[in-house]
């Protein structure tokens, strides 16, 4: 008789959790599914300088948002891209950044790649967007800083000037090649050149006697460099910085950037901090 009633205990019993799990499922733990991981651009407090990035100017609050507008012109017989504001300030200075392109770039519209486009772009509207007018020519394509190009820029200075009253800052940027553009543009017309901006430069160290390395003392060089660049070593911009520290009081404002290759790695937040700096 007892072994009866257990039985029947545990079929009551049985009947009674499988109802239970019939009427509510039991909870699972859920699975976890893996996300896409985002990449956030993290510059440095060396980058960055404390500076704020506001517009290059102070546009009035009941106006409409500046704008890009992009213009192709010819200067010299060279195609130049111009990137302008919507709107400027007349009562404020125009800031004018002319950068000087790669070995492997071209700025003439029946030779530009479409990567290339869209960096110009990207720089082209940030800038204007923030009040300042972008500039960048073909400069005579491969033109190893010689003196055509330099005169080149020299040009299209003196034309903006006189579009603006002689009322510019002039800011000079220059890529792998055109760092030699750049800087020898700097040391040939110091006095026309309110900062230099270098990303991965090809430096001539002959030109860069106790003489010359005077004439450009007194113009603030923003230098970035990844560790890992194979096309531009990272050694000649070190050998550069040691040779310019050890002559003038100035110093150059150097960024390494570790595990970095010979591309366009500096953002425009990047530059227009520089920019703003140097201003």
């Amino acid at each position: 008789m007892i072994a009866i009633l257990s039985l029947g205990v545990v079929v009551v019993a049985i009947t009674l959790v499988v109802g239970f799990y019939l009427v509510t499922p039991p909870v699972l733990e859920q699975p976890i599914v893996p996300t896409t991981p985002t990449t956030e651009v993290v510059e440095t407090i060396e980058e960055q300088g404390g500076v704020e990035l506001s517009p290059l100017v102070e546009p009035s609050p009941t106006l409409e948002p500046i704008t890009a507008h992009l213009d192709v012109i010819t200067i010299d017989e060279q195609p130049v891209r111009v990137y302008t504001p919507s709107r400027i300030e007349t009562d404020q200075k125009v800031t004018l950044i002319i950068y000087s392109h790669g070995s492997n770039e071209n700025v003439d519209p029946a030779l530009i790649t479409q990567t290339f486009n869209e960096t110009l772009e990207t720089y082209g509207t940030y800038f204007s967007e923030k009040g300042a007018i972008f500039i960048a020519s073909e400069l005579y394509g491969q033109n190893w800083g010689n003196q055509e190009s330099r005169e080149h820029i020299k040009h299209i200075i003196e034309y903006f000037n006189s579009e603006y009253s002689n009322k510019t800052t002039v800011h000079v940027y220059g890529f792998s090649m055109g760092g030699l553009a750049a800087l020898r543009f700097a040391r040939d017309y110091p006095e026309m050149v309110d900062s230099v901006l270098l990303l991965a430069p090809t430096i001539a160290m002959d030109d860069w006697t106790t003489e010359n390395l005077n004439r450009i003392a007194q113009i603030p060089i923003t230098l970035w460099h990844g560790t890992s660049d194979v096309n531009v070593p990272f050694s000649q911009s070190q050998e550069f910085i040691t040779k310019f520290n050890t002559t003038n009081s100035t110093t150059i404002n150097f960024i390494s950037v570790q595990g970095e290759t010979h591309r366009h790695f500096v953002t425009p937040q990047s530059l227009l901090t520089e920019i703003k700096r140097n201003s």
